[in-house]
This record gives C-alpha cells, structure tokens and sequence, in this order.
C-alpha cells in the first residue's frame, strides 16, 4: 500500500496483510495507490473485499484517451470512459501535430488530477502538449530505454522533455539506471506481476 500526498512529496509505505486488512473502505481513504502483488484476493474476507471495491469507487473517475485508436480487443470496467482522437490530416507530421493540440484542450476540458502516459513515445509528446497547464503528467516507460525510442530525434525530445513529468514508471532497477539521478529521483519501478500458477511445469 503506498501512501503520497503528491509526485514531489514524501512517499510513506504501509504492508498491509490478510489480517490487517480494513473491512471498512472508510479506513482506506488515506490511502493514494493500493499495491497488490503476488497476493490471491481470494483470501480477503467478504467485507475485506467489498471495503476494497467500495473505495476504487469512491470519488476516482477515469478517462482512457487512445492518441491512434483502433479494434477494441478488451472491454473496460464500467464508469470508464474513452475517447477516441480523430485524424485530422492525410499527412502523418501534420496529423500528429493537430493531435496533440486536439489533445490538450480535451485534457484541459476533463481537468484530471493527474495523467499517466504510455508507452514512452506517447509520454513524450504529452508532456509537450500539456506544458503550462500544470496538470501533473507520469510516463510509464515499457521497454529498454537503452533502445528504445528508435528514432533519434524522438531519444532527444526524451531527454528534453522527461524533465517537465511528475514522475516515471520503470518495470526495472535497470531501465531506472539508463537515467539521470533526477529522473530516478521522482521515479518508481512497478515490475509486471507475473502469476506462477500459470506457468507450465517443466
């Protein structure tokens, strides 16, 4: 369980176990980010997880904004919203353009407490797109930062922009460590939950 008041603010870590676990959603309010990793929600009681589904309820709204939309190949849970961003040209640079400025008045229009861009690419446009708007932006990087983005023009405006975040998501020590200690500083490493009852015996 992660407390944290702000991306610039202190972060405070409380382990919470079966035991310990609230069974009023009342008790959870404190409560930024709950973490669940290699834990079976199975073993929660019934008012456990029901104080666990009240709180995601309670006041959190989100908005999926997809910047190249396409077949939709999951469902979302509902009380999600989507946005899907139109094309504005035939061109792809005059096209990307108006997208991100399409963006930032869409964004500006829900006025999030926060934004989490992904992948880096994504974010790195984003960040541009909201700059002034003091709307706190995280990016979620989800491949090697040693190659990846491809384009080197895209590798510059990284370093160029990566700055202007509020944070960044790492899923390892070792993406952490292509980057500065600034970035580390307000980063976090979140690695992909993995379920071993999946993987096949050998």
């Amino acid at each position: 369980v992660e407390k944290r008041d702000s991306w610039e603010g202190k972060t405070q870590l409380v382990e919470l176990k079966q035991d310990t676990f609230p069974e009023d959603s009342i008790l959870l309010d404190g409560l930024s980010y709950i973490i669940i990793n290699n834990f079976n929600t199975e073993q929660l009681t019934d008012k456990q997880y029901n104080a666990l589904k009240e709180w995601t309820k309670n006041g959190v709204s989100c908005t999926l904004i997809c910047i190249h939309p396409g077949e939709k190949f999951y469902s979302v849970c509902e009380g999600i919203d989507r946005y899907d961003m139109p094309k504005f040209s035939e061109n792809y640079n005059v096209d990307k353009l108006l997208r991100y400025r399409h963006l930032r008045k869409v964004i500006r229009k829900i006025s999030p407490d926060i934004v989490l861009s992904l992948p880096e690419e994504i974010g790195i446009y984003v960040i541009s797109a909201l700059l002034g708007t003091r709307i706190p932006v995280v990016v979620s990087e989800r491949n090697d930062p040693w190659l990846m983005p491809n384009k080197k023009i895209t590798r510059i405006l990284r370093k160029l922009m990566y700055p202007f975040a509020s944070g960044i998501v790492f899923q390892t020590e070792q993406a952490a460590s292509f980057f500065s200690s600034t970035i580390r500083k307000k980063s976090i490493v979140l690695p992909n939950p993995l379920d071993l009852t999946r993987v096949p015996k050998s």
